[in-house]
């Protein structure tokens, strides 16, 4: 930062415009005190604004300067939208959310826009983090602040402002959600924004960047470039996955869910995600290698097959010789799971080489295997920066095993809490993220990374009629009310 002197003295400023024989000659001395209060004015800001203060001590940033950083940036308006009781998707925005143009999706082909980004109770900021057995954050690093690194070797979540929010029913066939980052009249806090333990207010929110993933001890992360741990976890074996980490981690919430729905409703004013964010969808396709290889990292099918399937797409390969639609099998994936499609090479007229550079470990190919659709995210540029953070959360290891009141009560409401969780939010949320269909039907969130309730299916394996959005949003809220 350069150097700050005193600006000069408006009298002297007169004086010397005053001596000064040409206009010019005046301009450029008014010209040079308007910097002058100009810098000085920035300097004073920045004396006084609040920015996250480092402990040496604690090697972290302290939860205090934290949040007094966030209520200094904090713009106080209220942003709302309406949403309708019926089957009808589109909403329309209203408050200050009213007239603020929807996102742009990013592609690989083109940059996209977010008009919300930065602003109030939509600002993010990536960050490493830990949380201790008394429910305490730390923060050891923050982007473009110090400390943060996004390598593999900490975990990453994004940090937010606690929102305050409420939803009316306005009498006109419509539920309006509104919330903001300030206090104020008729709202209140966020789910999850309380300590359960103590009932202390958290000072922020701190959600998982990315899926959950596990290393070799059996630990979860939330690290970039990982597994999601979307086969092997389980409702009856997550709380003791999450617990290796420390008392006070679990899988994703009705909470976090409804931040995620929440916050696609008042960017995008429509209650379907598949408005936006379609994704990869219709393939079925489950194919034979054409040639037998060894030592490789490429797959040779039929020219016609690989016609279809768009390069960055995710694959699993097996040994299984019989076409399924049941990809949980092992067998299924046996060779390799959820590689990326790199590139797709012409190996004759009718042949096309798929290539897989996401591991330096080589397999070996057989005819008889099948090559097939694997369960990861695929798409990453399609989303736009902020939607793209709160929807890798969504199946992700997340803050807060701290459901912790000792009482028969406590046990009953996270039992309607979970059921709300599979019956809403699930269904509220449709997105086939972070699994491919695997039939050419609407799919709701793959809980089976956070519980084993998923919606029911028929015998065909098309999902039930969802409920209304006014009875998602009553369960929410009986859940709400026994857990406060």
């Amino acid at each position: 930062m350069a150097k700050v002197t005193k600006p000069l003295a408006l009298d002297e400023t007169l004086k010397t415009v005053a001596k000064d024989s040409t206009l010019q000659d005046a301009a450029e001395s008014i010209g040079k005190l308007a910097e002058s209060m100009a810098e000085f004015v920035d300097y004073q800001k920045r004396q006084t604004a609040h920015y996250p203060i480092w402990d040496d001590a604690k090697g972290e940033f302290t939860n205090e300067s934290i949040k007094a950083w966030l209520d200094s940036e904090a713009d106080g308006i209220i942003y709302g939208v309406k949403q309708p009781k019926d089957a009808r998707q589109v909403c329309i925005k209203t408050l200050g959310n009213a007239g603020i143009p929807n996102p742009v999706p990013s592609t690989l082909a083109q940059v996209g826009s977010d008009p919300y980004f930065g602003r109030g109770a939509f600002r993010y900021y990536n960050v490493n983090a830990t949380v201790d057995d008394n429910g305490v954050y730390h923060v050891t690093g923050i982007d473009r602040f110090g400390g943060f690194v996004n390598d593999g070797t900490k975990d990453v979540f994004t940090l937010t402002p606690v929102r305050y929010e409420r939803q009316t029913d306005t009498g006109d066939g419509y539920i309006e959600l509104a919330f903001s980052d300030t206090p104020r009249n008729g709202l209140h806090r966020e789910q999850r924004s309380a300590d359960y333990t103590t009932g202390e207010p958290m000072p922020f929110m701190l959600r998982a960047k990315y899926a959950m993933s596990i290393d070799g001890s059996g630990k979860p992360w939330s690290i970039t470039d990982a597994k999601p741990a979307n086969r092997t976890v389980s409702q009856s074996n997550l709380g003791t996955t999450c617990a290796k980490k420390g008392t006070h981690y679990s899988g994703l919430t009705a909470a976090d869910d409804a931040y995620l729905y929440d916050m696609f409703l008042m960017k995008y004013a429509n209650k379907s995600s598949q408005s936006v964010f379609a994704g990869c969808t219709s393939h079925t396709e489950q194919v034979h290698p054409t040639m037998a290889e060894s030592g490789v990292k490429r797959v040779v099918v039929a020219k016609s097959d690989a016609d279809k399937w768009p390069v960055g797409a995710a694959f699993m390969l097996g040994k299984q010789t019989t076409a399924t639609t049941d990809r949980q099998s092992a067998e299924c994936y046996n060779v390799f799971d959820a590689l990326r499609l790199t590139s797709k090479v012409a190996v004759d007229d009718s042949n096309t080489a798929l290539y897989f550079s996401d591991t330096q470990e080589t397999f070996d190919v057989s005819r008889d295997y099948l090559l097939r659709h694997g369960e990861r995210e695929h798409a990453t540029a399609s989303f736009t920066t902020e939607v793209r953070q709160a929807r890798r959360a969504a199946a992700s290891l997340l803050f807060f095993k701290a459901l912790k009141r000792h009482s028969a009560l406590m046990k009953s409401s996270m039992t309607e809490w979970r059921a709300t969780t599979a019956r809403a939010g699930f269904s509220a949320w449709q997105t086939r993220w972070p699994t491919f269909p695997r039939r050419r039907t609407r799919r709701t969130i793959r809980p089976s990374a956070r519980c084993r309730n998923r919606p029911t299916t028929t015998g065909s394996g098309r999902f039930r009629r969802r409920r209304s959005a006014a009875r998602i949003l009553q369960s929410e809220r009986a859940a709400r009310q026994r857990l406060a």
